[in-house]
């Protein structure tokens, strides 16, 4: 594909799709004239009850099946319904990327970046952008955007500092409540990005929950567009103990939740479980205090063994596993999940694992699958 390498090329592209922008809003094209609008009518309102939620698993699984044309015609479709999602955007970037489209994989990068994305680092290493990385167009929109960060941080200095909070924690349980359910607990840790009001969706999935299911907030926020997403863990390029200290102060964190809750609950079985980033750490969290769980359930996690020693992997044997993940997943391979399992097989663990066919998700089979192993299947 021919490569466009001219900083008036994207300055062009830039001002092809503003332009557009305005045309299209000035002719109405995106608008609804208000003068049109019943506002007593009881279907004026229905675009408020529209979810991109369908829409954004489609794309995801498109995406995980490499439908990547299918993929961003689904995010399109979403992003209709919220333009503001940034991480969308990028995703939508990313399928143009892998698609060899070279100007529409930098417009929408351009775009994601204006509605808040700002991973910068991730961009430039992102491997679906590895087919128009070399295009005179997507190298001159990366250098914008870095010279962009650059002046913005200039003279900007950082120090990180302990601080208590009080942190929200969503908590599910089946209605009519049952001691049978009371007196088991479920603490889930959502994925980087997320939050517990999404996670703990989850709970909707089962077809009979018989279990008390609480999402804790993780305590590391970080903007995400006009909202804001959670991460359990915190980084620093400039301060490189950041990231144990920060997931010293997690695991005490998740400790403290699950002890009030066992508490309250008077549960006599906990499970940790955790999604992507959350089942990072909730193989941490769990293996490093075995003592405080019952049964560990990881989906589309990565064990990371230099955080967990031999020794305390081996005195954690007695725990319970159960291990999903998908054949396809692009964000943390299947492989991780092997490899994952091989180490607690070898350590003497009781593992179940369970393959299913998709990418990085939770799909129902996945979860009824943990539901049953919970309960002796």
């Amino acid at each position: 594909m021919r490569a466009i390498p001219t900083t008036a090329a994207l300055l062009a592209l830039m001002a092809l799709a503003s332009a557009g922008a305005h045309a299209r809003a000035a002719t109405g094209q995106w608008q609804i004239d208000p003068e049109t609008i019943d506002p007593f009518r009881l279907s004026s309102g229905e675009f408020l009850d529209a979810n991109p939620d369908g829409l954004l698993y489609e794309a995801r699984a498109a995406y995980e099946a490499a439908d990547y044309e299918r993929a961003a015609r689904y995010y399109l479709a979403a992003l209709r319904l919220n333009i503001t999602d940034a991480g969308s955007i990028y995703n939508l970037a990313c399928c143009f990327g892998l698609l060899g489209e070279e100007r529409l994989a930098a417009l929408y990068l351009l775009r994601s970046f204006r509605a808040g994305f700002d991973d910068l680092d991730w961009a430039k290493g992102d491997p679906d952008f590895n087919a128009v990385r070399e295009s005179g167009i997507f190298v001159t929109l990366i250098d914008s955007l870095e010279s962009a960060r650059a002046q913005f941080a200039d003279g900007l200095v950082m120090t990180y500092n302990e601080a208590g909070a009080v942190l929200p924690c969503w908590i599910r349980a089946p209605r009519p409540p049952t001691d049978a359910a009371a007196s088991r607990l479920v603490v889930g840790l959502h994925g980087y990005g997320s939050n517990p009001e999404s996670f703990s969706g989850l709970y909707d999935r089962l077809e009979q929950p018989d279990f008390v299911f609480a999402a804790p907030q993780a305590p590391y926020a970080f903007s995400l567009g006009p909202g804001l997403g959670y991460s359990w863990g915190a980084w620093s390029e400039t301060d490189s103990t950041l990231w144990s200290r920060a997931a010293l102060e997690t695991e005490e964190y998740v400790l403290r939740v699950t002890e009030n809750l066992r508490a309250l609950f008077e549960a006599d079985e906990v499970f940790l479980l955790g999604f992507s980033q959350g089942a990072g750490f909730a193989y941490d969290i769990a293996l490093r205090n075995p003592e405080a769980f019952d049964g560990l359930i990881c989906f589309a996690g990565h064990l990371d063994t230099t955080w967990v020693s031999p020794g305390q992997i081996r005195s954690a044997s007695d725990l319970r596993v159960f291990v999903a993940h998908g054949y396809e997943d692009r964000t943390i391979p299947f492989e991780s999940a092997e490899e994952a399992v091989a180490v607690l097989e070898d350590a003497g663990f009781d593992v179940r694992m369970f393959g299913f066919t998709g990418g990085h998700s939770v799909p129902p089979e996945a979860l009824e699958a943990a539901h049953g192993w919970m309960n002796g299947d």
